[in-house]
């Protein structure tokens, strides 16, 4: 994880980070706990499935561990 990002989740009481990248048009989705991007995906295919999808996609991991 880049210190930028471990400092801001140590600061506060963060769980989840956006980051977004408008010039490769893609989003990146961080947990405080990952030390690289738990999911990256393209503009393109998150309007293709919807935020919901992405979403729970994203959640998925949290709730196999559980």
């Amino acid at each position: 994880m880049p210190l930028t990002l471990r400092i801001a989740f140590k600061g506060g009481d963060w769980e989840w980070a956006y980051f977004i990248d408008f010039d490769k048009h893609m989003l990146e989705t961080w947990t405080c706990e990952s030390e690289a991007p738990l999911d990256e995906v393209s503009f393109e295919k998150l309007v293709e499935d919807g935020v919901e999808r992405y979403l729970a996609r994203v959640n998925r991991p949290e709730e196999e561990e559980a």
